[in-house]
């Protein structure tokens, strides 16, 4: 996935490296990006996974719903492999 949105140069819009801009020019372009990244975002993950991140608004939102899902927890994670 990582891989997926490097190339596209993507990955930028799920840090605070691209925040919203204010101005609505800049604004309108930001948001057209961050779709093209929420796009790549669930064109990698598996079906049965778009329930977790339909209510996400951002690229950033959806990241932050997949990594705080499937971050190692420690011990309890590591007993259930």
């Amino acid at each position: 996935m990582v891989a997926v949105l490097i190339k596209n140069d993507r990955f930028k819009y799920l840090s605070e490296v691209v925040p919203p801009p204010e101005r609505k020019e800049a604004y309108d372009s930001w948001k057209i990006e961050d779709s093209k990244t929420k796009a790549d975002l669930i064109l990698c993950i598996q079906p049965s996974e778009l329930k977790l991140v339909k209510n996400c608004l951002t690229a950033k939102d959806i990241w932050e719903k997949l990594e705080s899902t499937y971050q190692s927890k420690g011990t309890a994670i590591k007993a259930n492999l």
